[in-house]
């Protein structure tokens, strides 16, 4: 893997090197288009030490430096659900407006945050967790309509609370919002698209992991002999062809439990598998959502398993969220 060649002590020179650089821009990309988090979070922890390291390397070649920065908070990004929640809460203050490449591929930035919030055992411990990135979105001072009057990211939010309410809001209210940033003449479409992810994120962090709109998981039941999921607080029925997709789930699973070192090869091909088999449905569907379900489940115990910032897995989950 080209990424391995940053621990090498020549790394300035592999750093420069075109060959090297389009080797592993490549590499990035396969990371990208995979969603990839593990491999992300390796590749973004040695290319952000290299940077780190060899700080001039702007100096003498800023083409490949601007590259490699973006290169590493897309990488973030990707490998989230793995991030520990300082660095979290960083990305999402310093950087997020730089994720909207991401999103026009399909990236989903609250999905992510909600994966990460699947390895904190302790109820309030998300909660506190909700409140910590929140608070850094507010802080956020990243430019995000340069043609309108409010221009940032946190003076975004804080018209959003002042016309809506610092509490969960409701719907009628917020269709009303959008439909008046829809008329904002110093709004182009991907404006409006773009403060929709940003709200919805927002929106999703106000509720209480105790909620069940909050609550993350997402839970399958059987009423009068029918099949459903409670999800964000609606029951979703799941028809006989979810449950043919469940059956094939069934077959690539390997039991559920996140694959240990030595088993590293089998579980990256089930995922592999997982990942070809959602893009035969159309997103939204209860199909996809079962089969990025489990997608989650895995992403979600590969992060429990590696540490991820959380401990042992088995231990409840304690973080320190700055108050």
């Amino acid at each position: 893997m080209p990424i391995n060649n940053l621990n090498n002590s020549n790394t300035p020179t592999a750093l420069l090197d075109k060959d090297f650089f389009e080797s592993t821009k490549n590499l990035f990309k396969k990371i990208i288009e995979a969603d990839d988090a593990p491999t992300a979070l390796k590749a973004g922890n040695l290319l952000e030490k290299a940077l780190l390291k060899h700080k001039n390397l702007a100096i003498q070649n800023g083409q490949f430096f601007n590259y490699y920065s973006k290169a590493l908070i897309n990488l973030k990004f990707i490998a989230l659900p793995l991030l520990d929640y300082a660095s979290i809460s960083a990305l999402l203050k310093n950087n997020f407006t730089k994720h909207y490449n991401l999103a026009k591929e399909g990236y989903d930035v609250t999905d992510k945050v909600k994966n990460k919030l699947l390895n904190i055992e302790i109820t309030e411990e998300r909660d506190r967790c909700r409140e910590t990135l929140k608070r850094a979105l507010l802080e956020n001072r990243e430019t995000i309509t340069p043609l309108a009057l409010i221009k940032t990211v946190g003076d975004w939010l804080k018209d959003y609370n002042g016309k809506l309410g610092t509490e969960v809001a409701d719907n009628l209210k917020r269709n009303q919002y959008f439909i008046d940033l829809k008329r904002t003449k110093e709004l182009t479409n991907e404006d409006t698209e773009n403060l929709k992810i940003l709200f919805n994120l927002y929106e999703w962090l106000k509720h209480s992991s105790f909620s069940p709109q909050g609550f993350e998981e997402h839970v399958p039941m059987a009423i009068d002999g029918k099949n459903y999921i409670f999800k964000e607080g609606v029951l979703e029925p799941i028809d006989k062809e979810i449950e043919e997709v469940r059956a094939v789930l069934k077959k690539l699973n390997t039991g559920g439990n996140a694959p240990d070192k030595s088993s590293e090869g089998a579980g990256n091909t089930q995922l592999k598998s997982l990942k070809e088999l959602v893009l035969e449905y159309p997103a939204g569907s209860l199909e996809r959502r079962a089969i990025e379900e489990e997608i989650r489940k895995i992403y979600s115990q590969s992060g429990s398993a590696s540490g991820g910032g959380n401990g042992n897995p088995s231990q409840p989950v304690k973080q320190d969220f700055g108050g």
